[in-house]
């Protein structure tokens, strides 16, 4: 038995329904995963579809068998409505349409089945697979971002119903165009299933990136950053990490207001995700406090802190009635040294940030340099001089 015996007559109708139902299981496994809108029928219009598409097609296999063929103007009538019952549950998912339209749509599905039945009309099966894919192809397919695999589903659909019905008046005496139909038919289901897995797909890494970045910046989220240093300080990287606070950001915000305050943290968030682009990750530690690990070991860390710095007075600067208001950043950054924990690593350039700050801010302050020594020693010399005060 070759290729085109197997695929050909009712064989092929039963091949393909077993296909299809195996299709419809997976479609059902991978939908039921997907997360629900609150207040939406969606998942249960598609569920529902899907469940009727596997009754019908056993139903196919046990029930009719060899009265298949001879009805085969009924039989491809309720599967395409079927199939365009479930192409509009995911038409619904990433398009609102109003529960006027959705029950115009339901009722005209039935009335389409029950016109069918009742007049068992050859010339209304014809015009019923026509219109239906021409209208499928002409509402839905805009679903998301698959406008174009969209079309190629209904494209195959409807080629097989054409070449189905070519088979069905016998313009041809060949079993190509059933082989053909059912291929098509197969493709469809295929490419419908892959619509819906990447769906989940993108609805999965929406729910990561979300889970892992701040809202606001799209910066990586302080947890996460966290994990990041924890796992490099296991492996003893050689690496460094930045940390940068925005000057006087209380008065801009009281003086400029929050919008413009959120602003200028986009801003410059986006400075430095554009200076740490391949040689390591950035976050928002906290307010006004954003932070960077580099892991490329080459980088000239000083020349590196200096153009963010020099590049966040120049371009988050902006003009306002009184003149320009200049944004600066104080930023103390650190390298790795054996036996650091990552709390010590982020803590040793959150103390270099402070001795910037201390030291007239606007400026870039290397933990364990002369200047922060210096400051250091200033500092512990004040100390004491109160305690001898006490």
């Amino acid at each position: 038995m070759n290729i085109f015996e197997l695929f050909a007559g009712q064989r092929g109708d039963l091949i393909s329904s077993v296909m299809i139902i195996v299709l419809s299981i997976i479609m059902w496994v991978v939908f039921s995963k997907m997360p629900k809108r609150k207040k939406s029928k969606v998942h249960l219009n598609i569920l529902i579809a899907l469940l009727m598409t596997v009754i019908y097609h056993v139903t196919i296999i046990i029930v009719f068998g060899d009265t298949i063929r001879s009805n085969v103007h009924i039989n491809p009538i309720i599967g395409d409505l079927l199939f365009f019952y479930l192409y509009f549950g995911l038409y619904l998912i990433s398009n609102a349409t109003t529960l006027v339209k959705q029950l115009l749509f339901y009722l005209l599905s039935a009335g389409i089945v029950i016109g069918v039945l009742v007049f068992n009309n050859t010339l209304l099966s014809i015009t019923t697979t026509i219109v239906s894919t021409i209208g499928a192809w002409y509402f839905l397919s805009g679903v998301g971002n698959f406008k174009t695999r969209t079309n190629w589903v209904l494209g195959a659909l409807g080629t097989s119903k054409i070449l189905l019905l070519m088979d069905t008046f016998n313009y041809v005496e060949t079993d190509l165009f059933s082989i053909g139909s059912t291929a098509l038919l197969i493709v469809s289901y295929t490419i419908m299933l892959t619509l819906i897995v990447e769906h989940l797909m993108n609805i999965m890494q929406g729910t990561y990136e979300s889970s892992i970045s701040d809202a606001l910046t799209g910066l990586y989220n302080r947890r996460y950053f966290t994990k990041c240093i924890n796992q490099c300080v296991k492996k003893d990287l050689i690496a460094s990490t930045i940390f940068i606070d925005l000057d006087n950001f209380k008065r801009l915000n009281d003086s400029q207001g929050h919008a413009k305050g959120d602003e200028v943290l986009r801003k410059v968030a986006t400075i430095m995700l554009e200076e740490t682009e391949g040689i390591g990750i950035v976050g928002r530690y906290g307010g006004e406090e954003i932070v960077a690990l580099i892991v490329e070991p080459s980088i000239d860390m000083d020349e590196l802190t200096e153009t963010i710095r020099s590049r966040v007075k120049k371009e988050a600067s902006f003009l306002t009635k009184e003149g320009e208001y200049f944004v600066t950043t104080s930023i103390g950054y650190s390298t790795y040294s054996l036996g650091w924990s990552a709390d010590d690593f982020i803590k040793m350039s959150d103390k270099a940030l402070y001795v910037a700050k201390g030291t007239g801010k606007d400026k870039v302050i290397q933990y364990g340099s002369e200047e922060y020594h210096a400051y250091e020693e200033q500092e512990i010399n004040k100390q004491d001089l109160v305690e001898e005060k006490k």
